[in-house]
């Protein structure tokens, strides 16, 4: 069974239309909820959530090549090259026995290098914490213990979230951050977990293309919490993007909240929409290798 070639004459580079899934109201009339992964069941007789979504054709751009262009404060997105990866993370992401289901080994191995990945790619990071990691496959072998690609646009934390997570801080970073002193961001950092990504790539919406009202707090219900994220309405105007062929020693970092750029004069803002799509240019009849990766959201002070 052939890889196939990331080679542009292949047709899976370059800008691709494709279908992805936005926010398109309740089906009660009432506010929205979900409760999320398999761990959190809702009570008898309630359905697990009671969103709707509608799919809407999208041209992405693929920042194959221009890499340099995007950045976490003006896009709210930023790649990371393979020859920016630590050996100490790539020995992590390459071992085939790595038990990606143990909190305890992954707090041990994969948050060290992560955190130290941060400190040397985001200008200011002085303070590092990974708080969850998430494994994902589009291989339904893989499911339940890895959650499938997001298909649903989304940010997956809404402010009061955000400003929720700086709890988790020590006091003396809290307060700092509290009174202006320090910046606090949300940063996810998603690493393949295959040679490639070709099939359900991540799409990254640019956070100035969104506006505010196409935003809608989702109440979520989740393993160890309870918490809100963001769903995204449709906007003819939201400019998305992703990052062709993606390798496991390439890195996309992922903003979704931030304690200082809400209403910066250059329009950027503090989180990033974002969802995977199925690429129409593979036959359904292919032999493309399914799509693993991993993300690990994290506190970032200074």
């Amino acid at each position: 069974m052939a890889l196939i070639d990331p080679d542009p004459a292949n047709g899976l580079r370059g800008p691709v239309t494709a279908s992805m899934s936005f926010y398109a109201g309740t089906n009660d009339g009432q506010p929205p909820y979900a409760y999320i992964g398999i761990n959190r069941t809702p009570p008898t007789g309630q359905p697990r959530n009671n969103t709707l979504s509608e799919s809407k054709v999208v041209t992405v751009t693929d920042m194959r090549g221009i890499e340099s262009r995007f950045t976490l404060d003006t896009f709210g997105f930023q790649c990371v090259a393979d020859n920016r990866i630590s050996e100490d993370l790539w020995r992590v992401l390459s071992d085939a026995a790595f038990d990606w289901n143990d909190e305890a080994v992954i707090g041990k191995r994969l948050h060290g290098p992560v955190e130290a990945l941060l400190k040397k790619e985001v200008e200011g990071a002085r303070h590092v914490a990974v708080f969850s990691c998430i494994k994902r496959s589009s291989d339904k072998n893989d499911q339940p213990k890895a959650s499938a690609p997001a298909t649903l646009v989304h940010v997956d934390q809404t402010p009061a979230m955000g400003f929720e997570r700086i709890d988790l801080l020590p006091l003396e970073l809290q307060h700092s951050v509290r009174d202006g002193s320090m910046r606090c961001r949300i940063i996810n950092v998603w690493i393949p977990l295959v040679e490639h990504v070709f099939d359900y790539p991540l799409a990254l919406g640019d956070s100035r293309s969104c506006r505010e009202e196409d935003l809608v707090s989702v109440k979520t219900f989740l393993k160890a919490r309870d918490g809100e994220n963001s769903r995204v309405r449709y906007s003819k105007d939201m400019d998305f993007y992703y990052w062709s062929g993606m390798t496991r020693r390439e890195a996309l970092l992922v903003k979704c909240f931030d304690t200082r750029l809400e209403n910066d004069a250059t329009g950027s803002r503090s989180r990033t929409p974002h969802g995977s799509f199925k690429d129409p240019r593979i036959p359904s009849d292919n032999t493309t290798p399914v799509r693993k990766s991993v993300e690990a959201r994290c506190l970032v002070i200074g």
